[in-house]
């Protein structure tokens, strides 16, 4: 990251610690937040504690980068999410893993969580295209998806297995560097309106 944070109105961007566990654990206590995510819920601050070393570990392998979602009006971490490794290209990255706070949805803040990484991708690091993907079942995230401006690529059938032991179908979206700019203005004027 060219910088050490990415800053937005409402939040700030950093690099995930072991010391976030006791707040993420205390904002993502919530069945619906883990619903979809390919997590199990922690149950205690030291399963959360486990949880991030693990992401740490993926940070070390170089499989993804992880960014605790720091809230300014809470003065406190709610969330995470990450860039990832994309094997197809190495023009394209990733942005998932996204955790956030029940009592934050629909507020902007994973909005402005997007818009901060899409600029870092597109204009600081000049990938060509940015990827998302989310359970083909999970429709409040595959709106949100949309709603940044992305478009529909495919499905892959049996792509990972759920805590629950099932598999999931994931849905993959993009959006392309030519693009960006549009879905940047839009992006923008939304979040100032939030």
């Amino acid at each position: 990251m060219a910088n050490s944070y990415l800053t937005g109105k409402n939040i700030l961007l950093r690099h995930l610690e072991v010391a976030d566990a006791a707040s993420l654990f205390k904002y993502l206590d919530n069945d619906a937040v883990w619903k979809w995510l390919r997590h199990a819920q922690p149950a205690t601050e030291n399963q959360m504690i486990s949880l991030i070393q693990e992401i740490l570990q993926e940070v070390s392998d170089g499989y993804r980068e992880a960014f605790a979602i720091f809230s300014k009006s809470e003065n406190e971490v709610i969330g995470t999410t990450s860039f990832f490794g994309n094997q197809v290209s190495p023009l394209t990255i990733e942005i998932g893993g996204t955790f956030i706070s029940q009592s934050f949805w629909r507020t902007g803040i994973n909005r402005e969580a997007k818009l901060l990484l899409m600029e870092e991708a597109f204009e600081t690091r000049e990938f060509k295209q940015v990827i998302f993907k989310t359970d083909s079942l999970n429709s409040r995230s595959i709106q949100a998806i949309i709603d940044l401006g992305a478009t529909y690529e495919f499905t892959r059938f049996n792509h990972m297995q759920r805590p629950d032991g099932s598999w999931r179908d994931s849905n993959y979206y993009s959006i392309a560097k030519q693009d960006w700019d549009n879905v940047k203005n839009f992006l923008i004027k939304s979040t100032n309106q939030s």
